[in-house]
């Protein structure tokens, strides 16, 4: 039996990168008809969540990527701005 390593995280993208709430629940829509089913509670996490997630897609897509993106964060974190 093989196990999958990658999980749903691939799946979810089109949710936090869609273009507005509409679009963002079509993909959540398709991700729970899809590998969501194998996975329930991260589409009804989602679910639960809608109304804190949905204002994030108000921010144009570079400054969410800083958002979602830990690495930045931890880089802009460890950076020396005095000069």
């Amino acid at each position: 039996m093989q196990t999958d390593l990658t999980g749903p995280d691939a799946d979810l993208k089109p949710v936090y990168t869609a273009i507005d709430a509409a679009a963002a629940e079509a993909a959540l829509e398709a991700f729970e008809a899809g590998i969501g089913a194998r996975y329930p509670a991260i589409g009804q996490m989602w679910r639960r969540q809608w109304e804190q997630f949905t204002p994030f897609l108000d921010y144009p897509p570079d400054i969410r990527k800083v958002i979602y993106t830990p690495s930045t964060i931890l880089v802009l974190s460890s950076t020396d701005f005095t000069g």
